[in-house]
């Protein structure tokens, strides 16, 4: 029997360790008789740990709430298929008045959705829809744990598969996208990626090909699920592609068995991928991603059909890396001709500079820092997680016989010097490091070329000179396999904090085998030393699972939905007043929500397709002028205008976007709160604190105030005989204050304007009310700062002022009072019924995508 059946066979059976030879500690435990199978007893508890983190906010989602926006976007489209049976081609819902083709993961992913519901109504047949999407994440997670736990125990060990799935529980990074009410896909993308690998590993193992290609093309079509199901696929069909071209690298004798599975696995993967993803033509195939996964198969090919003609040829040159040069050189010249690879595609997945305005406007988006991305991520676990991923490097080139050269401790050495300037490169946002971190920050990609040049040079030397270290490669295939994961993931995630869910299987992984290892090493030692050192580690270990497990249930336990209240009355009064062709322009956040609950037509939307948010931030809410806005509502189609108190805020956001090449609409909205009221010689006067960067550079008077290093740190005025007097704004400027008279003063509802000189701050002050916790409120405790950009816009003139239009009549508003809660702004919804004059029409201008986003 091959031994890809005895690992299945094996699930409760005794099972060596593949790859370490590590003893368990030795602890009186009631005899089985097979003592792994204490591992799965242990899961139990476990497993009921991390249903129990993931479900503590489900009192919060009453079954019918989810938590994000895009889950209500297959959301919708799932209920769509289970009562209707399939999906239009087009969705005239979206990205009015063109629509949007349905296809590919917004097909997938929802199918897969009803199909596993179908089959949980059989036995819950009280069990609703969107109560299925609600509990859907915790459930499948739970699943995908077993199968992640079966792929490390074949990769390494169990005690290394038990902990590692222990940490996997309770990391914080893994909790957001795996919990109830995140109906999103990437739940699923991770079950069917744990049993991809695991079928992998069970077919590398086994030499038997009528055994082995089977388990091969099941792992690809495994792989293929997940392309169809989640863009993170890449990780997978990447790491399996490096590790594939590195393995045959470092194993010039790599037998053909081997070149029959990659392109088993491959042909399974493109073929599945390009059905679940809707690309199945020549056309679709041909895209980066693919390139990659088939770039091992011609390496591998190549490099067999080539490989005894090269030593004939005695060249000093390492065959391998002659015949990955053809390889590069042929797969170069085939990605230019078609297209496929490109300097600009090439900077896009290096530098994230290279993307448009609204990339960086999105949080998940932006670049973590250590403290407060990957630590606040991962805790006390990323410490293992680096101790243990140095390991990897150390195995690679470890030796079963004495070497001068050393060459594995170098390896390791190389990695942990990169590793730490990974680190320091976005260490924190302390003012007192600014210039360490903006030195690493700017040198990132030297760092990270000279790591890969460094660990060619070790390869190269351990060639030329200590061949030694190169032995046994067909053994340490796991290090590899593991490290080429670890490092795909943490290079990536450096560019986009939403990346780090993907990083936490492979660090549960490190974190575990460092563990496991240095209770090996420690048990070495002499009897009182091993003892203290094991329990030290042990004491480290679990201190580190207690305080994720905490961090992760508190944050479980308030991941509410932003559903209740405001958007969910909003939404029923959009469903019952407003007609079927409605069509709504906002910020495109709230598309989904429009689109799925409100049953309505949205210009912008979270999916982004369209390259529309320039024109909605410019002509629309930072919009100056009537007739651009209306023609560019009237070319859409909008019959409604919705803006929330969440614009306040989001004010950089769109501004951002919605500028030209010179930032002319960029700004933010200043928040001020009533800080000190004292009687003064000619009334009382009112003191405002808070903070504001200038928004451009401003001369007042004999003064330049630069937006670089120049804001507004308070406002005050003075009200005597119920008059206001003497507004004035404070200005920082280089460690100098300034008091400067402001032109406008908005209260209770009025607007005040100033006498004006060259020494006055264009801008308004606009009051509004303070609620304390009691929401007892002061209705002149806060402030706005309107600066001279924002003033005269739709947004400021419809939303904050209440102006009435001829063109934008106020329909619906609910009983929000605007104001700040405890430093929270809170507001009303909005809602505008758009009347256009006859002289408007549309323009295809406004339908033209914009490069801003």
């Amino acid at each position: 029997m091959s031994k890809a059946l005895d690992g299945v066979k094996s699930l409760f059976k005794n099972n060596p360790d593949a790859s370490t030879s590590s003893e368990s500690i030795k602890i009186q435990l009631p005899k089985l008789k097979n003592p792994n199978l204490y591992y799965w007893l242990a899961l139990i508890p476990l497993f009921a740990l991390a249903l129990f983190i993931r479900t503590r906010n489900l009192v919060l989602l009453k079954g019918k709430y989810l938590i994000e926006l895009d889950s209500y976007f297959f959301f919708r489209y799932a209920q769509m298929l289970y009562t209707q049976g399939s999906l239009p081609a087009m969705d005239m819902l979206r990205y009015s008045p063109n629509g949007y083709p349905i296809s590919g993961v917004s097909v997938f992913f929802p199918k897969t959705m009803v199909f596993f519901y179908k089959i949980i109504h059989i036995f819950f047949t009280n069990l609703s829809q969107i109560e299925w999407h609600v509990i859907y994440p915790p459930i499948i997670t739970i699943v995908a744990f077993i199968f992640f736990f079966l792929f490390v125990k074949e990769l390494l060990n169990y005690r290394i598969a038990f902990i590692a799935t222990a940490f996997l529980a309770v990391i914080p990074a893994y909790l957001q996208r795996t919990g109830a009410g995140f109906a999103d896909h990437e739940a699923m993308a991770m079950l069917w990626m744990f049993i991809s690998l695991w079928l992998f590993v069970l077919a590398w193992k086994s030499d038997n090909l009528k055994t082995c290609l089977p388990f091969m093309a099941v792992s690809g079509i495994f792989a293929g699920l997940m392309a169809g199901t989640w863009g993170g696929y890449v990780y997978l069909a990447y790491s399996i592609a490096f590790f594939f071209i590195i393995y045959t690298l470092l194993n010039p004798d790599i037998q053909k068995n081997y070149f029959f599975k990659i392109t088993c696995w491959s042909i399974a993967f493109l073929l599945i991928g390009a059905i679940t993803t809707q690309t199945l033509s020549l056309r679709g195939l041909v895209n980066f991603t693919n390139f990659i996964v088939l770039s091992p198969v011609v390496f591998t090919g190549i490099h067999i059909m080539l490989r005894n003609k090269l030593k004939n040829l005695k060249i000093k040159i390492p065959n391998t890396v002659i015949t990955l040069a053809i390889t590069l050189a042929i797969g170069l010249l085939i990605g230019i001709v078609s297209g496929v690879i490109t300097i600009q595609n090439t900077l896009l997945r290096l530098i994230p500079s290279s993307t448009g305005r609204l990339f960086f406007t999105v949080a998940e988006n932006t670049q973590p820092y250590f403290i407060g991305g990957w630590w606040d991520s991962f805790e006390f676990i990323f410490l293992l997680a680096f101790a243990g991923s140095a390991i990897y490097f150390y195995k690679i080139f470890q030796t079963e016989e004495t070497s001068k050269t050393k060459l594995h401790w170098l390896a390791a050495a190389t990695y942990i010097i990169f590793f730490l300037a990974f680190i320091f490169g976005r260490f924190s946002t302390a003012t007192r490091i600014t210039a360490i971190v903006s030195w690493f920050s700017g040198t990132y990609l030297w760092w990270l070329a000279g790591f890969i040049i460094s660990l060619s040079l070790i390869y190269l030397l351990a060639y030329y000179k200590a061949s030694v270290h190169l032995q046994n490669m067909d053994k340490k295939w796991p290090w590899l396999l593991l490290a080429v994961w670890f490092l795909l993931v943490l290079l990536s995630a450096r560019n986009q904090i939403r990346l780090l869910f993907a990083c936490t299987p492979p660090i549960a992984i490190a974190a575990g085998l460092f563990i496991s290892e240095a209770v090996d090493k420690f048990k070495t030692l002499q009897p009182k030393i091993k003892y203290i050192a094991i329990a030290c580690l042990v004491l480290f270990s679990l201190f580190a699972f207690v305080v994720a497990t905490q961090q992760t249930a508190l944050e479980n336990k308030y991941s509410g939905s932003m559903t209740p209240g405001q958007w969910e009355d909003a939404m029923t009064w959009i469903r019952t007043n407003t007609t079927e062709d409605a069509v709504f322009a906002h910020w495109w956040d709230y598309g989904y929500l429009t689109i799925a609950l409100g049953n309505r037509s949205a210009v912008t939307d979270g999916g982004n397709a369209m390259n529309w948010n320039h024109q909605s931030g410019r002509y629309f809410l930072t919009g100056k002028d009537d007739n651009s806005t209306l023609t560019y509502l009237k070319t859409h189609d909008v019959t409604h205008l919705l803006i929330s108190e969440e614009e306040i805020m989001k004010y950089p956001a769109f501004s951002n976007i919605g500028s030209d090449e010179n930032m002319d609409r960029y700004s933010s909205i200043g928040i001020f709160v009533l800080n000190q009221q004292k009687e003064v010689r000619n009334g009382t006067q009112f003191l405002y604190t808070g903070g504001w960067a200038l928004d451009k550079d401003y001369i007042v008077g004999k003064l330049v105030l630069s937006s670089q290093n120049a804001g507004i740190g308070g406002f005050s005025y003075v009200v005597q005989n119920d008059s206001i007097t003497e507004p004035k704004a404070y200005v920082v400027s280089n460690s100098q204050q300034f008091e400067l008279p402001i032109s406008c003063l908005i209260a209770q509802g009025k607007r005040i304007n100033f006498e004006t000189t060259n020494d006055s701050l264009a801008g308004c002050l606009m009051m509004v009310p303070y609620f304390d916790q009691t929401g007892q409120g002061n209705t002149i405790g806060g402030a706005f700062w309107i600066s001279e950009k924002v003033w005269d816009t739709n947004f400021a003139k419809l939303y904050l002022y209440n102006e009435t239009s001829p063109y934008f009549k106020e329909v619906y508003a609910d009983d929000m009072p605007l104001g700040i809660y405890q430093g929270r702004i809170v507001g009303p919804i909005k809602i505008w019924e758009v009347e256009y004059p006859q002289n408007i029409t549309a323009d295809p201008f406004y339908l033209e995508s914009s490069q801003y986003g």
